[in-house]
């Protein structure tokens, strides 16, 4: 599937549906605030959208910083909103900045992909979730 949508619940309809990838979607995860949905997707990009209309916010695209696209598991929202962590089949996290949708960080796992990840205010940590057994914070 390469869409996601969006339900209120038995008092409201569905939304209109968040239309972009051209991969399936693999994860959609709310803000904070319930405002914004942030989804990954097996063509490589997380896309953050505005929940009330269905509208693009943002496209992060690992290949507009001159990185591969590689099939993303997940994409995480830092509380504050500014950072967002996504991570690849192939071992990658990318710590983006969202104001300005550029890689801050990279941090190669070496194989080992994470199955989730959480970021702290404003990013200064990275926890990332390997497969079992394995656990890693990044400062």
């Amino acid at each position: 599937q390469k869409t996601v949508s969006v339900w209120y619940g038995a008092d409201r309809p569905f939304l209109p549906v968040l239309r972009g990838h051209v991969g399936a979607v693999r994860t959609a995860r709310f803000s904070g605030d319930g405002r914004s949905a942030l989804t990954s997707s097996d063509d490589g990009t997380a896309r953050a959208w505005s929940v009330p209309d269905g509208a693009l916010e943002y496209v992060l695209d690992p290949a507009l910083e001159g990185l591969p696209r590689r099939p993303l598991l997940g994409a995480f929202l830092d509380p504050a909103g500014e950072r967002v962590a996504t991570t690849d089949q192939e071992g990658r996290v990318l710590l983006w900045d969202v104001p300005i949708a550029r890689v801050q960080r990279l941090v190669d796992t070496v194989g080992a992909a994470p199955l989730a990840a959480a970021v702290s205010s404003h990013g200064a940590r990275l926890a990332l979730a390997p497969p079992p057994g394995r656990r890693r914070v990044v400062g």
